[in-house]
């Protein structure tokens, strides 16, 4: 493909290039202001502040004049898991001790099946190691161990047991926690620590009869989607994306990194309100200087949860994928500090290092940069795509995915700095004769640090099946050498069965750098087992 003239394209976009008066950062700040603002409670995806937010981006796109571009007007309405609740069907009863009452002796854990089983119980310590025979019984296992309840849970199910039985880590009052709908496959309770103590200490064969009920919950949220059309008729037709996750953490949850663990406001201001800011001013900016293409203005819900707003999208697009030539996503503006600037995809096409050196000659950030594609946003939907990305982010600090992460914190004069520089990418690329080539980048996601070992697979979060589902293979990695490919859906990992995502992190982590594993996948009708030899983390 001929590759577009990036020297021509910057001359193109000369009479109306950006710079960081362009951008108001009072209004940056208002948007800032209300996005995170104690009335919108974290815009946790599925909840009325994620609610708000939408309809005021909504309103934002009305009023710069966009066309509504999602299935619904300007949304974009997505189904997603949203935890498990108790059930009412829920009983103990233990030979030689009688019933236990839910809610006070015991309750169901949220990795629980629904189900009812009866069956000797087998004393198994920890129950993350253990020589004991489980199978057709009830394992019952104390606290401690790597890898919590669900690691017990893998365990006990792999050794045949019926049902799993913990005991908790004190006697204090039990509260049925927050899950995230993924179950383990065998039914699991939770039992006051004394009361196991006590089976213990009597000795002898005992035999339990459990049931638990527990309810997986669905919620729907929604992306935001507002079309500018391009002025040029030969070039309108394709799309430049330009996105930000609009969601956060709400009260906090699994994903929180707050000290304290109870329900507090996290307001996300930094992440990823000045991203959705900046999607606005950018809509506001372009609908009064219209580039040659059309401009796809994306916010994305769902984000926290996986990326799955932006799957949704890649995998439901408005706009045909074929027609949409880069992605842009910001997440995380607000805090530019002594200038440093990150850009990731930058070798996501050819074009991208040369134009990247031109914008920064004039902007003068120190401006760190990320070939890859990959990484916990949503640009990561696009490249898995085959869309040549830009990521636009000034850096983690101390108060990420915590309540702490407030409006007053955000460099606002620093953030209208970024948005010219965006906005001169993003006219760039939109005025340019023709479109941005694409390379796929050779490298392995770094896992995070508690893994030794990585495979280079890429999960489809947004599946909700049994196994996990693929949504790539990296370059080069092990799993592409062994053969995995897209839509191939592992059920096997080792000697361990894997239901989900956290299963298959829970294998992965049992594993060293060079062992060669088998891997069961499904591939459509087909029931294939690959062999790979896991490399190390690059961390």
């Amino acid at each position: 493909m001929k590759r577009f003239s990036l020297s021509l394209a910057l001359t193109l976009a000369l009479g109306s290039l950006a710079s960081a008066q362009t951008f108001s950062p009072d209004s940056v700040k208002n948007h800032v202001a209300y996005l995170a603002s104690d009335a919108l409670a974290g815009r946790g995806s599925g909840t009325r502040g994620n609610e708000a937010a939408a309809k005021y981006i909504a309103e934002q796109f009305k009023k710069a004049g966009l066309k509504p571009a999602g299935t619904k007007g300007y949304l974009q309405p997505f189904a997603f898991p949203a935890g498990v609740a108790q059930g009412s069907k829920n009983r103990l009863q233990v030979s030689g001790f009688g019933r236990y009452a839910a809610g006070q002796t015991f309750e169901p854990s949220p990795l629980s099946t629904t189900g009812e089983v009866s069956g000797a119980l087998v004393f198994v310590g920890e129950g993350v190691e253990y020589s004991q025979d489980v199978k057709g019984k009830i394992a019952v296992a104390f606290s401690g161990g790597e890898g919590g309840v669900r690691k017990k849970a893998v365990v006990a199910r792999d050794k045949g047991a019926l049902g799993l039985i913990v005991a908790s880590a004190d006697d204090a009052a039990l509260r049925f926690e927050e899950g995230d709908g993924t179950d383990a496959g065998l039914p699991i309770a939770i039992v006051r620590k004394s009361v196991i103590e006590a089976w213990k200490a009597k000795g002898g064969t005992l035999t339990a009869t459990l049931q638990t009920e527990v309810k997986k919950q669905t919620k729907t949220s929604a992306n935001i989607l507002g079309l500018l059309e391009g002025s040029d008729p030969a070039l309108k037709g394709e799309v430049l994306v330009i996105g930000a996750h609009m969601d956060h953490l709400g009260m906090g949850g699994t994903h929180s990194l707050a000290e304290s663990k109870a329900p507090a406001i996290h307001h996300g201001a930094d992440d990823n309100a000045s991203g959705t800011a900046g999607v606005l001013e950018l809509a506001a900016y372009f609908a009064k200087n219209p580039p040659k293409r059309s401009i796809l203005f994306m916010c994305f819900s769902g984000e926290e949860l996986g990326l799955l707003g932006s799957a949704h999208y890649v995998k439901n697009p408005t706009v045909p994928l074929d027609k949409t030539v880069a992605m842009v996503n910001m997440d995380m503006i607000g805090r530019l500090d002594q200038d440093k600037l990150i850009a990731v995809g930058s070798g996501t096409s050819p074009e991208w290092n040369p134009l990247l050196d031109r914008l920064n000659a004039e902007s003068k950030f120190t401006l760190a940069r990320s070939e890859s594609g990959f990484g916990s946003s949503d640009q990561q939907s696009f490249y898995n795509a085959k869309i040549p990305v830009l990521f636009f982010f000034t850096g983690l600090h101390g108060d990420y995915h915590r309540p702490s992460d407030t409006a007053d914190k955000i460099n606002y004069a620093g953030e209208a700095k970024v948005l010219a520089l965006v906005a001169r990418a993003a006219q760039a690329i939109a005025d340019a004769p023709t479109r941005p080539g694409f390379t796929q980048i050779a490298v392995v996601q770094e896992q995070p640090a508690r893994f030794r070992v990585s495979l280079g697979s890429i999960p489809a979060y947004s599946y909700e099946g049994e196994g996990v589902q693929l949504d790539g293979v990296r370059p080069g990695s092990p799993a592409e050498k062994a053969g995995l490919q897209k839509g191939d859906i592992m059920i096997k990992f080792g000697e361990r069965t894997i239901k989900n995502v956290q299963e298959y992190t829970l294998a992965l982590g049992e594993h060293k750098p060079g062992d060669v594993v088998e891997i069961v996948v499904k591939r459509g009708e087909q029931t294939l087992t690959l062999k790979a030899t896991l490399a190390a983390s690059s961390r």
